[in-house]
This record gives C-alpha cells, sequence and structure tokens, in this order.
C-alpha cells in the first residue's frame, strides 16, 4: 500500500516552448505534457472547447492573436492536473496562492518538484504552500485508487480466463444409440 506510484516527469519552465503556441499546437504539448506527470492510465485528451471555458471562467488569460506562451501552457498543464480532484474554485485557490508567493515561472517548477515529489512518497520542498501539498495529496490519493482498481480488474479477468479454459475432449466418441432394429 505504501509503494510510491511511478516515477513521473513534469516538464519544468525551461522545457515549455518559448515560442507562442497556435491552439492545435498548446493541446499536442499538453497530451504530452499530462501523460508524462501525472496518471497511470492514460490521461484524458485535452479539447480545444476545454480551453476556452477556462479562458471564459478567467482560469487562464486569453491568447494573444490567438497564440498561447508559455504561461498559458504551464498554467493549463496545471489546470488539467488538478482537475482530477478538485473543482474549478478551488484550483483557482491554488493557482492564485502559487502566483502570488512564487510568481508564473518558479511557481509552476514548484508545482513540478512538488507533484513528483509527492508521487515518489519523498517530502515536498519546504516552499510548497498548504494549498498545493493537499491538493497533491489528494491527486496522489485518486491516482492510487486507479491503480489499485486497475490491478483488481486485471486480476479478475486473468482469474476468469483460467476459469473458463476449456476442457479436454474425451479420446472416446460417444457410442450412438442403439436403434429399434437391433433391439
Amino acid at each position: 500500500m505504501d509503494e510510491p506510484l511511478p516515477k513521473r516527469h513534469c516538464p519544468r519552465w525551461s522545457e515549455l516552448p518559448e515560442l507562442a503556441l497556435y491552439m492545435d499546437q498548446v493541446r499536442i504539448v499538453l497530451d504530452d505534457a499530462l501523460t508524462a506527470s501525472s496518471a497511470p492510465a492514460p490521461a484524458p485528451a485535452v479539447t480545444a472547447t476545454m480551453i476556452n471555458n477556462y479562458v471564459k471562467q478567467k482560469l487562464v488569460a486569453p491568447a494573444d492573436r490567438k497564440k498561447y506562451s508559455r504561461e498559458h501552457v504551464s498554467r493549463l498543464i496545471l489546470i488539467c492536473t488538478l482537475k482530477q480532484v478538485l473543482s474549478l474554485s478551488e484550483i483557482t485557490a491554488v493557482l492564485d496562492e502559487l502566483s502570488a508567493a512564487h510568481g508564473p515561472a518558479d511557481g509552476y517548477d514548484l508545482f513540478c518538484g512538488s507533484l513528483e515529489a509527492q508521487l515518489a512518497g519523498e517530502p515536498l520542498p519546504e516552499s510548497c504552500p498548504e494549498l498545493l501539498a493537499a491538493a497533491l495529496c489528494a491527486l496522489e490519493g485518486k491516482l492510487r485508487v486507479v491503480r489499485l482498481v486497475s490491478a483488481r480488474a486485471a486480476a479478475r479477468t486473468d482469474a476468469e480466463r483460467t476459469a473458463e479454459k476449456p476442457k479436454p475432449r474425451s479420446r472416446e466418441r460417444a457410442k450412438p444409440a442403439a436403434s429399434a432394429a437391433e433391439k
């Protein structure tokens, strides 16, 4: 039960694209980052509609001439990671606390380091805000549940396959029933 989750890598600020990206490019970067950083199962696809909703709800600033910056991408990674366990209003509180205390680049890198530490069962950095620490604890719990459910489903499937193995056929053929003429 106390076994750490598989190692994950959350791309740091310096690893995110420096050039502004169009929506389709942002979605590719997000899908890659989310698959590498959090879930043992494939990450859910990030759609343009989801990103536009985050903009409408003011979780993310609007794109500048249809292009998204490194700050947009980092914020979207945070949102998409935390939405597995938090409501959007709770995510807003975490983002606000993180940004106010550390700024976009340092706050994002702190999130990445804290996420990796939490999932590896290591202590969080001392500078990790309390809200972020609680959110990452909830995320770790969720990922453990997903892993346990998957393992149990796989074990059930294996047990069912074993139980359903065809019985070997008898080499002896059944004798045909005696006809009325033979009796």
